[in-house]
């Protein structure tokens, strides 16, 4: 009685298949080219997300320390007012008066 089985040994290679595993590995160097250079963009792209979202958090840390944060306020314009050639800024929602400069030629002309 005889049995027939299959095992891994040595095996010498022809030209043909050492130049096809050459071209294998040609291929396979390529593709760790392209997976390093994949790796190398994400990561750009995950540090650039984290940047921002420390950015951001830096930014409400100081709105949460000073209690108060740049908007944009609609203001008025109030011209010949303290006096004659001057102008006078104020926030509407609150009333402050938050300059008052000369007015320039322009504004006089108006």
């Amino acid at each position: 009685m005889e049995s027939i089985f299959e095992t891994e040994l040595l095996c010498s290679l022809s030209e043909d298949e050492v130049l096809s595993r050459g071209r294998m590995l040609g291929d396979m160097i390529a593709r760790e080219d392209e997976i390093e250079e994949a790796r190398k963009k994400a990561m750009t792209e995950f540090k650039e997300k984290l940047t921002g979202v420390r950015e951001r958090q830096r930014e409400l840390a100081g709105i949460i320390r000073e209690r108060r944060e740049r908007r944009l306020v609609r203001c008025v314009v109030q011209y010949h007012i303290p006096e004659e050639g001057r102008k006078r800024m104020i926030r509407i929602d609150t009333g402050e008066v938050i300059d008052e400069s000369w007015m320039t030629d322009a504004e006089k002309q108006l």
